[in-house]
């Protein structure tokens, strides 16, 4: 099994940001492990900022293809999560940016087939 990681852009919505890594996950045989908002420094000086995700090659079989980013810094978002604890596997909570504003987000898995 070897790890790896993939550079998103942080200025998209959640959305973008989950099919990106449900995409990855599908291309490369590999489960998301961990994502985090960073900040690039260009050549010029001016700063970027992104999403990386940790990726871990693994068996098809322990992938959960069907991802869900929760952003949890409303309250709608604190009770979608907890909803989503019924149906899906809490895999890790993260700080990632999206749509260029640094948030707290739930990430959840589970398999579909």
């Amino acid at each position: 099994m070897s790890k790896f990681t993939r550079v998103f852009m942080g200025n998209v919505s959640l959305n973008d940001t989950q099919r990106a890594c449900k995409v990855e996950q599908e291309d490369e045989t590999a489960k998301l492990t961990g994502l985090r908002g960073a900040l690039i420094k260009k050549d010029t000086g001016e700063k970027t900022k992104v999403n990386v995700a940790d990726f871990e090659t693994v068996d098809i079989l322990d992938i959960l293809n069907d991802l869900k980013f929760i952003d949890v810094s409303t309250t709608t978002g604190v009770s979608d999560a907890a909803a989503a604890n019924h149906s899906y596997t809490h895999m890790f909570d993260c700080k990632m940016f999206i749509q260029d504003s640094l948030k707290d987000v739930q990430v959840f898995g589970r398999k579909n087939t």
